[in-house]
């Protein structure tokens, strides 16, 4: 009795951690449609083919909106972020580097704010993971 009410369960556990991300878009959708998608794939990401995918979406809606500036921002700064939880840390650091020269450039008062301070933020984490470990000194004369 007991295996005909368990096996139903763990089919239905294996099925829904089977679940992968997309790969693409469905439909003629906005920017921000894109966006919140690729963001919703993001917290679907279990493998590093996910991060590969989901890094592909975010790309995807900064080639096909390039006029949209803040999303755009908003979308590298996600990717950076991707990076940086695969520990790519040089790859991630490069590219919050890239998101902060943006803010240098003209008409910049379009971008939000988060991405320029969150990407301050992540090159202090990465340089702290990535910064050479001191080793003790045993003391001499022994």
């Amino acid at each position: 009795m007991k295996f005909r009410i368990l096996i139903p369960v763990f089919v239905s556990v294996f099925l829904f951690s089977c679940v992968t991300v997309k790969t693409n878009f469905a439909g003629d959708l906005s920017a921000e449609e894109m966006f919140f998608q690729a963001q919703v794939q993001q917290g679907q990401i279990k493998t590093k083919k996910d991060y590969e995918a989901v890094i592909g979406l975010f790309r995807t809606v900064t080639e096909r909106f390039p006029e949209y500036k803040a999303i755009g921002i908003e979308c590298r700064y996600e990717i950076a972020y991707l990076l940086y939880r695969q520990k790519k840390y040089r790859d991630a650091e490069d590219s919050f580097y890239e998101i902060l020269r943006f803010y240098e450039k003209e008409n910049s008062e379009v971008l939000p704010d988060w991405p320029k301070t969150l990407s301050n933020l992540m090159i202090g984490k990465i340089e702290e993971k990535t910064k050479p470990k001191e080793k003790s000194n045993p003391k001499k004369g022994r």
